[in-house]
């Protein structure tokens, strides 16, 4: 009996770490989260507006441009934005899929927790 009661006390203690270890990656992943970029002072994360353009200074410059040069300078803020859209995207993805897993991890180590208790008070 008491070697039941030790191993289930080890299982215990083996979820309770579990459980803080996946506490920490809640926390870093809702960091992350709110460092996504996702912020109203630059929703794009490229420092430019819906317009691609910048502040009044880059407004000046770009009004100072040819119209090859504008049309330039658009294209590369415009395929920059698409690279930082699509990183973001897949960051998501990401957290999506950890956030899943460790939900999938919690209820199996539920299952299997359930199973030992029963299991243990089977034998007692």
């Amino acid at each position: 009996d008491d070697e039941e009661y030790r191993a289930t006390d080890e299982e215990d203690d083996d979820e309770d770490d579990e459980e803080e270890e996946e506490e920490e990656d809640d926390s870093l992943a809702s960091s992350s989260e709110e460092s996504d970029g996702d912020n109203e002072a630059d929703p794009f994360g490229d420092g430019f507006g819906a317009d691609l353009l910048g502040d009044a200074e880059d407004r000046a410059k770009f009004a100072k441009m040819s119209n090859l040069e504008k049309e330039a300078t658009l294209y590369q803020r415009r395929e920059a934005r698409k690279k930082i859209q699509s990183a973001r995207a897949a960051a998501r993805e990401m957290r999506e899929i950890r956030r899943k897993a460790r939900e999938m991890k919690r209820k199996q180590r539920k299952r299997t927790s359930k199973k030992a208790k029963a299991k243990a008070k089977a034998k007692a």
